[in-house]
């Protein structure tokens, strides 16, 4: 009996062995699974440098020394930070699928309107323009200065121009020459060289770029520019309907100031 007390002894204390082999493995693979998912983590985001942001997608473009935060990207309501970015000029172009909504005095290099329906009438030095039954009118203005107004369906121009070409008719003097165009109703509208205050384009989809480090992805979001010199085309038939090209300051993105000082 005494005997077999020992062994019954000796039986249950090798039980624990097994127990702590099985715990061994267990962290062995608990470790290897948090290296490899950290591992992975790396790889993605430094394949894909973009982030999402509220609906959106912020991004730099090749510069492995930058970085940008949330906190970054937008400024609190200081009067100091609100100056400083209504101050600061940084190159941008945008691609839209909403046009800005205009009516403002402004100075124009050149202005080109394809306008759909011949029957518009153009005033020209007081006079009513005739053109015998075009298609579609295409009106050319080099140097004007004036009051402009258009949105995605009309444009409309009270002024005076250098120069003024009617569908290949041209029409230029010493003085400039007046003009007013009402309500015409477009297809393609470019104007370069435009300086407009206070720009607004309402909520939709696209792309911005801000100084070759920036790159915005639009989700049905409107925009504000404090200011904006450049160049604006909208076009009907092109794939974006709105392109803009040139400097900026202040720029708001559905009502946030966005940071154009990233750096």
């Amino acid at each position: 009996m005494f005997t077999s007390r020992n062994d019954q002894r000796g039986v249950s204390m090798m039980h624990p062995a097994p127990s702590q082999h099985n715990h061994t493995r267990f962290y062995i693979v608990l470790i290897t699974l948090v290296v490899g998912g950290i591992f992975f983590l790396l790889v993605m985001n430094d394949s894909n440098k973009q982030f999402g942001l509220t609906g959106s997608t912020v991004g730099l473009f090749d510069d492995g020394n930058e970085s940008v935060t949330e906190d970054d990207l937008f400024v609190e309501d200081s009067p100091e930070a609100v100056q400083k970015l209504r101050s600061r000029e940084v190159d941008i172009s945008l691609q839209f699928d909403n046009t800005p909504l205009v009516n403002k005095e402004a100075t124009i290099k050149h202005l080109e309107a394809h306008v759909k329906n011949p029957k518009t009438p153009i005033k020209i030095n007081e006079n009513f323009l005739e053109l015998s039954d075009p298609e579609t009118i295409n009106l050319v203005l080099e140097g004007f200065s004036g009051k402009l107004q258009f949105d995605g369906v009309d444009v409309a121009l009270t002024g005076k121009a250098q120069k003024i070409k009617v569908n290949g008719i041209t029409f230029s003097a010493k003085e400039k020459i007046s003009l007013v165009l009402d309500d015409a109703d477009y297809s393609y509208l470019a104007i370069d060289e435009v300086e407009l205050v206070d720009l607004t384009i309402p909520e939709g989809s696209g792309q911005l770029n801000v100084a070759d480090k920036l790159r915005y992805t639009l989700e049905q979001e409107g925009l504000n520019f404090y200011s904006f010199v450049g160049k604006i085309v909208i076009d009907e038939q092109a794939e974006n309907l709105l392109d803009m090209e040139g400097v900026a300051k202040g720029l708001e993105v559905s009502g946030s100031l966005l940071n154009l000082d990233v750096r």
